[in-house]
């Protein structure tokens, strides 16, 4: 209408944590935490080592159960209904500390699997997303290897291709990990990340 100001809203936040609570036995690792996290928004969180930074993380898609509280992602709360899991495993990518890749698998099928099973993205498509993905973390001339046959920094980089992968478009990538370059030739660099929408804890460079 003339002489209307519009209204600018704010977007719904990708993460909503609202007094998140998470125990082990008597031990409170996390106490009522709240965490918004908007689209294109990017977080690190830093702490000392056992502080939850990890535990807080997990709880994001399940991987840990809360106790107290409430998390929802992109529009989904996530309580035990296991169509309420899958939905937002769907729209978060996370590299492991451990990195988890499949050693049965090569590099490629590593980085092609999740997009398959979860999203159905056919055969060739989430081949030639990989290959792009791994060239661009310089690591594509490795795609038809296997875990074992790489080294510690190029298995990192491995999981990152392979967690931008996971979760493309508006998705929430979460990196727990010391990013940390190894001989010159690590994963993305830290703008790249933001970029991407990492969502990140103990990101450190040299």
């Amino acid at each position: 209408m003339p002489g209307v100001a519009a209204i600018e809203t704010a977007p719904e936040p990708m993460i909503a944590m609202r007094d998140v609570c998470k125990w082990y036995g008597t031990y409170q690792d996390l106490t009522e935490i709240s965490l918004t996290v908007r689209p294109g928004e990017k977080i690190v969180l830093c702490g000392p080592s056992g502080s939850g930074k990890s535990t807080l993380i997990r709880c994001i898609n399940a991987l840990e159960a809360y106790q107290r509280g409430e998390v929802v992602v992109a529009g989904t709360r996530l309580n035990d209904a296991a169509g309420s899991v899958d939905a937002v495993r769907r729209e978060v990518g996370m590299v492991f500390q451990q990195f988890n890749l499949f050693p049965h698998m090569t590099v490629l099928e590593n980085c092609m699997l999740a997009p398959m099973r979860s999203r159905g993205v056919p055969r060739a498509k989430a081949e030639e997303t990989a290959r792009r993905l791994l060239d661009r973390v310089r690591i594509g001339n490795q795609a038809e290897k296997y875990p074992a046959q790489l080294s510690g920094g190029q298995q990192q980089r491995v999981a990152i291709a392979r967690a931008l992968h996971g979760a493309e478009g508006d998705a929430v990538r979460r990196a727990d990990l010391r990013a940390r370059p190894r001989n010159g030739q690590g994963g993305p660099r830290h703008h790249d990340r933001a970029r991407d929408g990492w969502y990140d804890h103990d990101l450190r460079h040299p």
